[in-house]
Parts: structure tokens; C-alpha cells; sequence
């Protein structure tokens, strides 16, 4: 087979964004179609998702031109996906609704054909499962994604939601709350790409066979982080204010790394003058740092907490995880010890400080409850940040805790999450009094954003997913988040207004 035969196909390993061989590779790399009509959007939906940290990073540079890197080169190449909310009734995917005219819709003319009121209308009832006709545009439609379906002249809408009429009210107050988020990270991510952190530290490993490795190594000068920016707050403040009827009630930023302190009194000051003051923050060493733990952290972190006054809600996240440096905690057993002292002393702080204790645990959840029974008052509020053990565990620990809530990520939604074992199986026994919505962002991004850095905004999607596995309105869920958010972190509708001055007098 010559090379133009080579040429004419698609790259495999380049559609799943793990080709190395860049220009010089012998398959099709391009956006155009290949000899068998395939477009390259069809074979992979991540393809130019995300920004090129290497070509957006000052300092830094590509390999790849643009039509050859996986990542965008700039932001008139992203392909993000526009934010949206999921149905708020619970109503699921698979609703088809049928073009009454001479349409031939594709996922170009889609969205135009949509905005046109006099092509749709919603001509009978909606209900879960039902093909409904349809000539005009739902009124109370939201969180529509328009995907062509056989015959000609028909589309599949999924996530639709048609609220009935008494319930409009409703829908235009959607409060937000995301209990968990690296914020830093996340805008970091949102303005650099995913790799933004690209020679800011040393490998970790001592013979790194990695090509082009995005950790510094002998010889290689380590790059300042990048820094933050108020615009880049104001910008996802921005994109959030587009979600039909949102609130936002509160978004928790994570300072769980030294590193991270200055970042995270930074963008509490800027919450206060752009949001309001619902940027709150929690600090703590996170378990895959507990070596770098000592009085002298602790107490930057202590300090860094009383700076943020009313905006400081808790300590951590902290716990255990046995799951990122397992080799290290296989083979030296005394830093298993170490890691759940560190833990032990961060609890302490809660503790002193009669504030919640928010918990880190992976592949560590027997453990984890045997410090907290052994250490922690049965009625001390404790988050389960990211829960993924088993449900009967974590129905016997809650049934003993009163003030135990467990906070589920966008990794509710994705596909695994269903299988006997899975998250969703955890989130049906979850009582709806002790939930939390998290994003984890930029981690963990919910499905219909897979592939791109998670945030406040898709917390809607998280809560579908749960209502969905409970038999629950979207609504409700959201709505019950945020009652137990301001209950968890014992927040009033005042109190945002209650020492405001503190924190810019301490600075």
C-alpha cells in the first residue's frame, strides 16, 4: 500500500489525541474528510475541546501546527459546548419531535431552524418517554441539544424539558451552590488549557521516559505559575449569569496546597466585589501532600482562614488517599501512618475551630471512618467530598452522623457510574436532607461537557443526574442542595452582609 493510500485514512491514535508522531505521521491528521466520508468531529467530540496550554503559555511552544494539534490554538478554534441547563421536570432523553415543514435539518441549520417560532409547537402533553409532534417552539423549553435523526425531517432532542405553566415561577430561581472547586486551577485551566501548570514543578520520576513530559527536569528552569487575573472571575461570572434564572448561593474554593493560599485570598476579595460574596473557601492539606505538612503550614493556613472572616466556612480537604502514590505507600508502610497523623492533626483544627470538616478519601473509605469514629464528635459537620465507597458504608456512617452530608460530583453522570457498584447506585440511597452538588472543577466535568474544564455551571447536569437515579425533579434537587448547602455551612441570607470590611482591613 503506497503512502497516498496511508494518507487517505484517518489517524487512529490522532482522533484519540495520543498520536506522537505529529507532522511526520503517515495517516490523515486533518479536519477535511478521508476517503470514506468520515468527518473528524463524527470519530472523536473532544477534537479542539480545549485550549494548547503548550501554545497559550507564554514561554512555551507546540510541536504541532494547528491543523495537527489535538488542542485549540486559540479561541477562535475552541469548540466549547454552549452552557445549558438539563430538564427540570425529569423528563429524560429520547424525546423526538417530528418538523412539520419541508426541513432537512443537520447539526449546521439545526439550531436556525429552532429559533424560527413558526416551524414548532408542542401540541400534546410531554411525558417521560413520549414522541411528541411538534410545529412551533416550546415556550418553557431550556437545555435542548438538537441531534438529526432518521427519517429525513426529524430531530432527536435530548435533555428537553417543557415546564408546565404553574411551575414558571419556579424555573427562573435556580440556586446555585457548588460546595467543592478548585477555582485557581479551574480559571486557570479555562484560560490556559489543561496543561497550564507545564514546567512549574520537577518530575516526580527518576528515569521519565515521557516524551515531551510536562514536568521540569535536570536542567530545565521551572516557570512562575501563571498568574491570576480579575477578568478571568469576571468572565465566569459572566458565562454563569446566562443560566436562565440562576443564583448563585455559594461556591466553596479548596486551598489544599501551600501553593494555593495567596490565590485563594485573592479571589475571596474579588467575590466580594464582583459576586457578592459568594466565593467562600475551606483550608487544609490535601492527603497526596501530607508530607509537606508541618506547625509552621498549618499555621499559614490557620492564618489564611481568619483573613477570609465569614468567608472562611471550614477546614480541608484532608483524609486519606491510597490510591496516587500507592507504589511509594506499598513499599515504605510507615507513610501510611504519617499520611493518617497529618489527617488526625488537620481534624483537630476543626474541631478547635467548631467548623466543618470536609473529607478526602479514595481507596481509603474503612479507614477514613475509623479515624472519624475514633476522633470526631458524632454531631460535628463533616462533608464526604466525592464519595465513591459502597452505599451500605455510607448508609451505616450517615445513620450515626446527623450532621454528616456527602457532596457528588459531575462523575455521576458519566457512563461507569451505572454499574453495579457506581456512583448512581450510591446516589439512589443518598437521603435528599444530607446531599451536596459538586463539580470538583476543573476535574470531573459532568457528560455533556466531557472534555472540558468543570464548573459552577454545571451543577445542574450533577443534580439531574441524581434526580434522575432517585425518581426526582431536577428542581428539587437543586433546591434541596441548597438548603443543606446554607445549613452545612451554617450561611444566612444576611449573612454575606455581616463583617464585609473584615477582610479588606486584615489585607
Amino acid at each position: 500500500m503506497g503512502q497516498d493510500s496511508f494518507s487517505k485514512k484517518r489517524c487512529y491514535f490522532f482522533d484519540r489525541g495520543r498520536c506522537v508522531y505529529g507532522d511526520s505521521c503517515s495517516f490523515n491528521h486533518s479536519l477535511l474528510k478521508d476517503c470514506c466520508g468520515d468527518a473528524a468531529s463524527d470519530i472523536n467530540k473532544y477534537h479542539k475541546k480545549n485550549l494548547c496550554s503548550l501554545f497559550m503559555v507564554p514561554g512555551l511552544e507546540c510541536p504541532f501546527t494547528s491543523s495537527f494539534c489535538w488542542n485549540a490554538h486559540g479561541l477562535e478554534e475552541l469548540r466549547r459546548s454552549p452552557l445549558r441547563l438539563p430538564p427540570l421536570d425529569g423528563i429524560q432523553r429520547g424525546t423526538l419531535l417530528r418538523c412539520m415543514g419541508a426541513h432537512r435539518l443537520s447539526e449546521a441549520d439545526a439550531s436556525e431552524v429552532w429559533q424560527s417560532p413558526s416551524d414548532w409547537e408542542v401540541i400534546d402533553r410531554v411525558k417521560v418517554g413520549d414522541t411528541v409532534v411538534a410545529d412551533g417552539v416550546p415556550v418553557l423549553a431550556d437545555g435542548y441539544m438538537m441531534v438529526p435523526v432518521q427519517p429525513a425531517g426529524a430531530v432527536e432532542l435530548r435533555y428537553f424539558s417543557c415546564v408546565a405553566t404553574d411551575e414558571k415561577g419556579r424555573a427562573r430561581d435556580l440556586p446555585i451552590t457548588d460546595s467543592h472547586i478548585h477555582l485557581d486551577e479551574m480559571l486557570r485551566t479555562r484560560r490556559y488549557g489543561f496543561a497550564w501548570y507545564a514546567k512549574t514543578m520537577r518530575c516526580g520520576y527518576l528515569n521519565c521516559a515521557r516524551r515531551r513530559c510536562l514536568y521540569a527536569h535536570e536542567g530545565e528552569k521551572l516557570r512562575p505559575v501563571p498568574a491570576l487575573r480579575p477578568q478571568d472571575l469576571a468572565e465566569l461570572g459572566a458565562e454563569l449569569a446566562k443560566l436562565p434564572g440562576s443564583r448563585i448561593v455559594g461556591i466553596v474554593q479548596s486551598c489544599c496546597t501551600v501553593e494555593a493560599i495567596e490565590d485563594t485570598l485573592q479571589l475571596v476579595k474579588w467575590g466580594r466585589e464582583m459576586m457578592d460574596g459568594r466565593i467562600f473557601a475551606t483550608f487544609g492539606i490535601h492527603p497526596n501532600d501530607f508530607d509537606v505538612h508541618s506547625p509552621e503550614v498549618q499555621m499559614r493556613l490557620e492564618a489564611a482562614l481568619d483573613l477570609c472572616g465569614v468567608q472562611g466556612v471550614g477546614w480541608g480537604e484532608c483524609g486519606l488517599d491510597f490510591n496516587k502514590r500507592a507504589d511509594e505507600l506499598d513499599s515504605a508502610p510507615q507513610m501510611r501512618q504519617q499520611m493518617q497523623q497529618v489527617f488526625i492533626q488537620q481534624i483537630q483544627v476543626a474541631l478547635k475551630r467548631r467548623i466543618p470538616l470536609v473529607v478526602h478519601s479514595r481507596d481509603a473509605e474503612e479507614e477514613v471512618f475509623h479515624i472519624l469514629d475514633e476522633h470526631v464528635p458524632r454531631d460535628h459537620y463533616i462533608q464526604l467530598h466525592s464519595f465513591m465507597g459502597s452505599p451500605s458504608m455510607l448508609l451505616s456512617f450517615l445513620a450515626q452522623r446527623p450532621n454528616t452530608y456527602v457532596s457528588v460530583p459531575g462523575a455521576v453522570t458519566w457512563a461507569w457510574s451505572s454499574q453495579d457498584g457506581g456512583l448512581r447506585e450510591l446516589a439512589k440511597v443518598l437521603p435528599v436532607d444530607r446531599l451536596l452538588l459538586e463539580t470538583d472543577g476543573p476535574y470531573m466535568a459532568p457528560a455533556p461537557y466531557r472534555g472540558q474544564e468543570s464548573h459552577p455551571g454545571h451543577v445542574p447536569w450533577v443534580a439531574h443526574a441524581l434526580a434522575v437515579a432517585k425518581g426526582l425533579r431536577t428542581l428539587d434537587v437543586i433546591e434541596a442542595a441548597s438548603r443543606n448547602f446554607c445549613r452545612f455551612f451554617g450561611l444566612q441570607e444576611e449573612r454575606e452582609e455581616k463583617g464585609k470590611e473584615s477582610f479588606n482591613n486584615q489585607k
